[in-house]
């Protein structure tokens, strides 16, 4: 495959790495001291599966249409999709798929803005991972794809999409309810990621203090109470299993705490605040979510 990963940071650049390595034509949309690194030196992998460098077939700031794309990955930050639709719909033709791989639930509405409705395809990246220094990703937790249509028909090009993932080491699932994966894959953000950025503790110390570990409980219980009266099909046994296996799984600084310590602004507006703009809508009370995000947001506001 010709794949375009539009934002080469710690997941796309992980998943691009994965498919550059196996083979498949993989092209880095970067910038920065992240993309003269990758131009210099390849992308280094430091990854709990066993460390790797790569070389992709180009990394640049911006590409003029190639051609022949068969795949962009949209791994940007949610907040700079306006930004990046300029790239993603610069590389779309007839057979062009776009698998939006970023936090929230509504990038792909974002995108459809430029992009034909009928070249996305639902996408969701389970994985811990950072950019650790310009031009190394590190990989601690996970790596895997759920992906599926809209309709939730198993389509060739989605299976095929799934073998290609699946040979290069990336295991992917096909979920026929993408809507309902992406709210099982939030449930696990706002249970997390607010709070990690809050505390300065990785996923593993936050589990470890009982009172965060249950603010991360009331967190997730929340949005599973929100999806409810939105009529979506969320699977509430993550709660548990969420809590047990990241117990279990390596430990991981999720993306809103990173963002913090870099000084950026963070998606909790896609996370916590989605649960909080829903809640409103429905009347259903979010009030531990509704402390979560204003906390965070403040954090926002108040970077140099």
């Amino acid at each position: 495959m010709r794949v375009v990963v539009v934002g080469a940071g710690a997941v796309g650049g992980y998943y691009g790495a994965k498919l550059s390595m196996a083979g498949h034509e993989v092209y880095f949309v970067a910038r920065g001291e992240h993309l003269a690194s990758i131009k210099r030196d390849g992308l280094v992998v430091e990854s709990f599966n066993g460390d790797f460098t790569v070389r992709p077939a180009g990394s640049s700031e911006h590409f003029e249409r190639m051609g022949g794309v068969d795949l962009v990955l949209v791994c940007v930050k949610r907040g700079d999709t306006a930004d990046a639709l300029g790239a993603i719909a610069g590389q779309v033709e007839n057979e062009t798929v776009v698998i939006s791989l970023q936090n929230g639930l509504d990038a792909d509405k974002e995108m459809a803005a430029v992009v034909e409705p009928s070249r996305i395809v639902g996408g969701i990246a389970f994985i811990g991972s950072a950019v650790s220094a310009p031009g190394r990703i590190r990989h601690t937790a996970r790596g895997v794809v759920t992906i599926g249509e809209a309709d939730g028909s198993q389509s060739e090009r989605v299976l095929k999409i799934q073998k290609t993932f699946e040979d290069a080491g990336i295991p992917c699932a096909v979920s026929p309810d993408i809507v309902g994966a992406k709210w099982d894959k939030l449930m696990w953000n706002v249970g997390f990621n607010g709070v990690c950025a809050l505390t300065r503790g990785t996923v593993h110390k936050v589990l470890d203090h009982a009172p965060t570990a249950d603010l991360a409980r009331s967190l997730m219980e929340e949005l599973v109470g929100v999806a409810d009266e939105l009529g979506i099909n969320v699977n509430r046994s993550l709660v548990d299993k969420y809590i047990v296996n990241t117990r279990k799984g390596g430990d991981v600084t999720p993306s809103t705490l990173q963002d913090v310590m870099h000084g950026k602004r963070t998606e909790i507006k896609y996370m916590n605040g989605k649960v909080c703009e829903e809640g409103r809508k429905t009347g259903y009370p979010t009030p531990y979510n509704d402390a979560v995000f204003a906390l965070v947001s403040a954090l926002d506001e108040m970077r140099k």
